[in-house]
Formats: C-alpha cells, sequence, structure tokens
C-alpha cells in the first residue's frame, strides 16, 4: 500500500469512527483503517471497506427496528 498523499509505504491500523450514510440516513461508524505513519491520510484495505459496509448496514437495520 502506498499513501495516495505522500507516497509513503508505512501505515498503522487504527481504529476510528466517522460518520457514513446509508439509505439517507448518517451514522456514526466505528471501524478499523490503515493511517499513513507519515500524513495521517487514511486508507482502507478490501476487506475493511467490506467490514465498513457490513457495519453500517447492520447499524442502521438495528436503529430502523
Amino acid at each position: 500500500m502506498i499513501c495516495l498523499k505522500c507516497d509513503n509505504e508505512i501505515f498503522e491500523e487504527k481504529e476510528i469512527t466517522s460518520d457514513q450514510e446509508y439509505s439517507g440516513k448518517t451514522l456514526a461508524i466505528t471501524f478499523l483503517t490503515m493511517v499513513c505513519t507519515n500524513c495521517g491520510f487514511k486508507q482502507l484495505t478490501d476487506e475493511q471497506a467490506d467490514e465498513l459496509y457490513k457495519k453500517t448496514k447492520e447499524k442502521y437495520y438495528a436503529e430502523e427496528i
């Protein structure tokens, strides 16, 4: 993985909380992402993106019930 902002190749996996939109609703989701150790740019792996989608969808339906 290469940082899209600074071309650094060293990342750390960190847990963050970010607002995600699903079906017109904004939800605060906590998930793992890769963070550039040089500039702090956040970038998801394919697996992390899949997990973020799953968590967002689950939270949306949990709140709708």
